[in-house]
């Protein structure tokens, strides 16, 4: 329905006919809507199509610092929901707060909080396998925090799921977690 960029500059002006989206299929243009705050644009096509061209020509976006955008070209395919699957993390225990973690090979794809829960939907995965890491945030401030000599408080606890769970295309998967 959307889709986000990130500039390594504030953006200062984005000059929507610089930009065109096409239909991959039939060459189509799409109309598209766009909206900017600091060094994020989010582009929202107006029309429905799996897969779309973006073409962002030289000068398109320009940076608070007048740097200007270089020509950028780009096909992006949209996955319809069938192609993902979902899975329903069941705790034995509640979480009265922390970060979920959704691991793919040695990489986190996905962070998620948690309150005062026992129960986590996971939506949209790809089909593949994964494994979890839970930090427990102990203190409620929203992030892991280490060892800290000076108010001689310990590490908060990390959870390891490392028995991989696998995700089929449109398939929903319940799995319990037992947390110690």
């Amino acid at each position: 329905e959307r889709f986000y960029f990130y500039c390594t500059d504030f953006i200062s002006w984005i000059d929507t006919s610089k930009i065109i989206l096409r239909n991959a299929d039939d060459s189509s243009l799409v109309d598209f809507e766009i909206d900017y705050l600091a060094n994020q644009f989010e582009i929202r096509p107006k029309k429905y199509a799996m897969k779309i061209n973006f073409l962002f020509s030289d000068g398109a976006i320009i940076g608070k610092t007048t740097n200007v955008s270089n020509r950028f070209q780009k096909e992006f395919q949209w996955k319809q929901e069938r192609e993902y699957g979902d899975l329903t993390m069941v705790f034995s225990d509640t979480i009265q707060s922390g970060i979920v973690q959704v691991i793919d090979k040695s990489n986190v794809i996905r962070e998620m909080s948690i309150q005062k829960a026992n129960r986590l939907v996971v939506s949209n995965l790809l089909p593949g396998e994964y494994t979890f890491k839970v930090l427990l945030d102990r203190n409620e401030n929203g992030k892991w925090d280490p060892i800290s000599p000076e108010t001689k408080t310990l590490a908060e606890e990390v959870l390891l799921f490392n028995d991989s769970i696998k995700i089929r295309a449109n398939w929903e998967i319940e799995s319990t977690f037992k947390i110690p």
